[in-house]
């Protein structure tokens, strides 16, 4: 069974009113893409500086860390299924960026996982 792939995508088809273009995550499965806007918006000149080896600015280290870190949550995501769809995979990755955002939810995964771990005290205690 293939794979998903997931990479970035510098959208230079929509340009916004300030100048800049969406950045949006690609996935690749059995010669279907989808692509999933992440909220991020770049100038070209900034795009390129992202993709540079000598990367010196601080702030498009941040961005840059951000967008990486997005690459992960989704393999994380396609790791977790078995059956891969890209239904499956939205629901999961982005109930997962959701759940980030509240620390109730945020205990609740942790006590779940503390608890399909076998760590019942540890997950008690929460």
């Amino acid at each position: 069974m293939n794979k998903p792939t997931v990479n970035l995508f510098f959208d230079t088809r929509i340009q916004k009113k300030d100048g800049t273009y969406p950045v949006k995550l690609t996935l690749y499965f059995n010669g279907k893409k989808r692509r999933y806007n992440l909220n991020v918006d770049l100038l070209p000149s900034e795009w390129d500086k992202i993709n540079s080896k000598n990367l010196r600015d601080e702030k498009l280290k941040g961005i840059k860390h951000e967008l990486n870190s997005r690459i992960e949550d989704a393999d994380e995501s396609i790791n977790k299924l078995h059956n891969f769809s890209f239904d499956s995979f939205e629901k999961l990755y982005f109930e997962d960026a959701i759940d980030k955002n509240n620390v109730f939810d945020a205990y609740k995964r942790y006590i779940s996982k503390l608890t399909d771990e076998g760590r019942i005290n540890t997950a008690s205690s929460y």
